[in-house]
């Protein structure tokens, strides 16, 4: 039977690298198109799965779908799928989701529907409930209002400054509910980069991100304090030519064994 307000699941560094790629497409509402990006999951310097999102977006409204995979080794030692779904308006420059979907397959299968208005939620539940260990911050009704699901948090405005993102991208915070949990993703300009990969070639904006858990966790995990004091993550955003679309090239994610990273294979844009 569903439950509402179930616990958070141990997070992985697969989990992790699917936090860091919810911040690959940023458009402006005024346009309409439809992206499309893959990407690379590794750890450790190795390939462990691939992520793929297709983002809809129109002058009102907006579509977003996500698909993940672990891949190679990863996949024969420990089989894991993940697909997510979300929709709802753009207003005034504001994303307020409508519904929210997550379904993952695997040594565990759960579903995960979360409903929204105006940007506060309505209900959420997990079938089956997600179980962890020791205390748990308790979800309160102010840490269901004025948040954004993972797969919408896809979409932010941004500004160009002569063809490069404007520093004002990277200083913004992310008010995140998963459906079991709910943090911030506190952003900070760290400067910029020239990137030469097999997707892009030319300048991105760095940004630094902060994790900072608010409820539904357990204070006392190990992973959860190191995340906490993480002071590693970076993400790397690119302004397309021509085009007022930003794009996530790649994300780094420090790891209490190592460090994982999300990189942008291929990417097409429609509907321009």
């Amino acid at each position: 039977m569903a439950k509402r307000l179930a616990l958070p699941a141990k997070r992985s560094a697969f989990r992790a690298l699917l936090v860091a790629s919810s911040l690959t497409i940023q458009i402006p509402a005024s346009d309409a198109a439809t992206v499309r990006a893959k990407y690379s999951l590794s750890y450790l310097g190795v390939r462990v799965g691939e992520l793929m999102t297709t983002s809809n977006i129109g002058p009102t409204s907006y579509e977003a779908d996500l698909t993940a995979h672990l891949s190679g080794i990863a996949a024969v030692a420990r089989p894991y799928r993940l697909s997510m779904k979300a929709d709802g308006t753009l207003k005034d420059g504001l994303i307020l989701p409508s519904s929210f979907s997550l379904s993952q397959a695997g040594a565990e299968t759960r579903t995960i529907r979360v409903a929204s208005a105006a940007g506060n939620i309505t209900a959420a539940e997990i079938d089956p409930p997600i179980e962890i260990d020791g205390p748990r911050i308790p979800l309160t009704e102010e840490h269901r209002r004025n948040v954004v699901d993972p797969l919408s948090a896809l979409i932010m405005p941004v500004r160009q400054n002569g063809g490069d993102l404007d520093p004002s991208t990277c200083r913004r915070t992310v008010r995140l509910f998963t459906g079991a949990a709910r943090s911030d993703l506190e952003f900070a300009y760290a400067g910029s980069e020239q990137v030469k990969s097999r997707a892009y070639k030319g300048p991105v904006t760095v940004c630094s991100v902060r994790y900072k858990p608010l409820a539904g966790h357990n204070p006392d995990a190990t992973t959860t304090r190191f995340m906490m004091s993480n002071t590693g993550i970076k993400v790397r955003l690119a302004a397309l030519q021509d085009i007022p679309y930003a794009l996530l090239i790649s994300a780094t994610v420090p790891l209490p064994l190592g460090t994982g990273s999300v990189q942008l294979d291929e990417y097409s844009i429609d509907g321009r």
